[in-house]
């Protein structure tokens, strides 16, 4: 994480510090950022990259309705063997956690909706 910090902070147009200022400040060695700068990504980034690809085409065949619980059974169907919890890890990162939600809302149940402050009827909340 401090890698991707530094990382991050030498994109900008103009950095704040040198790496190797950043490197003394964080507590980590410059060569450990450079390592760590040359390092490909993970096999277990590559595999989640992956896995995500099988989720966004579940989930699009599913014409975006499934979750989590019915995109794991349908990985299974076809011969992934995931967690449950690693399956939403994955879709959290990739934006695909929930279905739309397909409810009237609040207003449906009979519920106030507050927004800035105000009550839906005009009082104040």
């Amino acid at each position: 994480m401090k890698f991707a910090l530094i990382d991050a902070e030498q994109g900008l147009p103009a950095p704040v510090a040198t790496v190797a200022e950043m490197c003394r400040t964080l507590d980590v060695s410059s060569s450990g950022y450079y390592a760590w700068k040359s390092r490909g990504p993970s096999q277990h980034q590559k595999d989640d990259d992956a896995l995500a690809v099988k989720v966004l085409e579940v989930h699009a065949k599913s014409r975006h309705t499934y979750g989590r619980p019915r995109i794991h059974d349908k990985l299974k169907k076809q011969g992934v063997c995931v967690s449950g919890k690693r399956l939403a890890r994955v879709m959290k990162t990739h934006k695909r956690s929930k279905a739309r939600n397909r409810g009237g809302g609040p207003e449906a149940s009979g519920a106030e909706v507050v927004l800035g402050g105000v009550a839906a009827r005009g009082e104040v909340a």
